[in-house]
C-alpha cells in the first residue's frame, strides 16, 4: 500500500481527545513508545481539527499508524467515552477473529487496540459506486457475504450491536469483501441477533436498502417473516438455509 498521508508525532489532541491532562496524555504516550509506536499517518475520510483521521466515535478515535513498518489502524480511548475501558471490546474482537470476522487483533490495553488496518470503501460508498444491472451479481454477493458472517457470530454467541446500521462500519476490500468494522458495542453476555437485525437494516431499515432490496424477491418481507421468527425461536443452521432460500440466494 503506498501511503500518502504526512507522518507526524502523535498530537495531544489526538492522545487524550476530547481533553486530557498533560500527565495523562505523557503516560498514553509512554504506554505507545513501549509498543514501538510514536506517529501517526495523517490520512483518512475523517477529520479532527484539521488532522485526517480514519475515524470518530462514540468510543474512541482511530488514527493510522506503521507498526513494524506496516499501516495500521490504532483505536484510542476517548476521555469521555461511557466506556472505561476497551477490554471488552478487544475480547470481542478476539472471538470474531476466531471465525474469519473482522480486522485482525494485534495488540490491545484498556485504552488502545492496534488491529489490521482494513483499505477499502464503506459499504455505503461502494453501493453508490457499485448500481446498475451490470453490478447486480457482485451486490447480491456482498449482502449475502455479510449474512453469513453474521450468521456465524450468532453461532459463537457473540452480539456485535447495531447490525442494523451497517453504512459505515463495514468496508469492502479491494476483493470486494466486506469487513465488519466497529466491536466497541458488542457483547458476549446478551442474545445475539445479528442476522434479524442485518436483515432488517439491509433490505428495510437504513439507507442501505435503497440499493439492496430491489436485488431480492418482490414482498420479501411478508415472505421473510416467518422465517425470521422461527430463527429467533432457533437459531440453527436449517433455519438460516430457509432464510437464504426465501431471499433467493444461492446455497454455498
Amino acid at each position: 500500500m503506498v501511503l500518502t498521508g504526512s507522518l507526524l508525532p502523535l498530537p495531544p489532541e489526538i492522545l487524550g481527545y476530547p481533553q486530557a491532562t498533560t500527565p495523562e496524555i505523557e503516560r498514553r504516550r509512554s504506554h505507545l513508545k513501549q509498543w514501538g509506536i510514536e506517529t501517526m499517518v495523517a490520512v483518512g475520510p475523517k477529520n479532527l481539527g484539521t488532522l485526517p483521521i480514519l475515524g470518530l466515535g462514540y468510543v474512541g478515535v482511530v488514527v493510522m499508524v506503521l507498526w513494524r513498518g506496516q499501516p495500521r489502524a490504532l483505536k484510542i480511548r476517548r476521555l469521555d467515552s461511557n466506556h472505561d475501558s476497551l477490554l471488552s471490546e478487544i475480547d470481542c474482537l478476539a472471538k470474531a477473529n476466531q471465525i474469519g470476522i473482522g480486522p485482525r487483533l494485534l495488540k490491545g490495553s484498556a485504552d488502545f487496540l492496534l488491529m489490521e488496518f482494513v483499505a477499502g470503501r464503506s459499504l455505503l460508498a461502494w453501493l453508490q459506486a457499485h448500481q446498475g444491472q451490470v453490478h447486480q451479481t457482485l451486490r447480491r454477493t456482498v449482502m449475502e457475504n455479510i449474512l453469513s458472517q453474521a450468521f456465524a457470530l450468532d453461532q459463537v454467541g457473540l452480539d456485535r450491536g447495531d447490525m442494523g446500521r451497517l453504512t459505515q462500519d463495514v468496508i469492502v476490500n479491494a476483493q470486494c469483501q466486506p469487513v465488519l468494522l466497529d466491536f466497541s458495542g458488542a457483547s458476549l453476555n446478551r442474545r445475539p441477533q445479528n442476522l434479524t437485525s442485518a436483515l432488517q437494516g439491509l433490505l428495510w431499515g437504513s439507507a442501505l436498502a435503497e440499493y439492496f432490496a430491489p436485488d431480492f424477491p418482490a414482498n420479501q418481507r411478508q415472505r421473510l417473516m416467518p422465517h425470521l421468527r422461527l430463527y429467533k425461536q432457533k437459531p440453527h443452521f436449517e433455519q438460516f438455509q430457509a432464510i437464504m432460500a426465501a431471499l433467493g440466494c444461492k446455497q454455498r
